[in-house]
């Protein structure tokens, strides 16, 4: 990476860019899930830090998590309605939470998940509606600190399937 911060290189295909133009930097960039099931492995070392959440506003989390560790987004319109599992798996101490509002975080907060820890699983398992923009962003939980890295994000559809 570079020193001065100018330029950041992803750790999986070592591309070096600006932080931020990888993509998904903010919720007018943000990928679109384009079909189900969805799979992404990708890095919030090449984004920036835009968006987190207060306390008490997200339901499963009662503390504010992510404002100042780097997000990445993605745009996921639920072809049906029903119920939709979200999953992360991070190389880092990461941070899941879906809104409806990017402009409006924490009165669109439909929930959030903050586990202690890399390579835990954070899960939210919402019940969305058909043809509504939800925008999932994968965070770091640093407040004070960005923490970023690697992670997986996968969405489908239904209840989480039990191992």
């Amino acid at each position: 990476d570079d020193p001065s911060g100018l330029t950041v290189c992803h750790p999986k295909d070592f591309q070096c860019v600006a932080p931020g133009s990888a993509g998904g930097a903010t919720c007018e960039e943000a990928f679109p899930v384009s079909a189900l099931p969805f799979e992404d492995d990708f890095s919030t070392t090449v984004s920036t830090s835009d968006y987190g959440y207060s306390s008490n506003v997200c339901e499963g989390e009662t503390t504010g998590w992510g404002s100042a560790s780097n997000d990445v987004i993605y745009r996921f319109v639920p072809p049906t309605a029903g119920t939709y599992t979200i999953a992360l798996q991070a190389t880092f101490d990461s941070n899941l939470f879906v809104v409806s509002d990017c402009g409006d975080v924490d009165g669109t907060c439909l929930g959030a998940d903050e586990e202690i820890g890399s390579n835990v699983l954070e899960e939210l398992v919402l019940d969305l509606s058909a043809g509504q923009p939800y925008y999932v962003i994968v965070d770091g939980w640093g407040n004070s600190t960005n923490i970023e890295g690697d992670y997986n994000l996968k969405i489908y559809a239904g209840a989480p399937v039990s191992e």
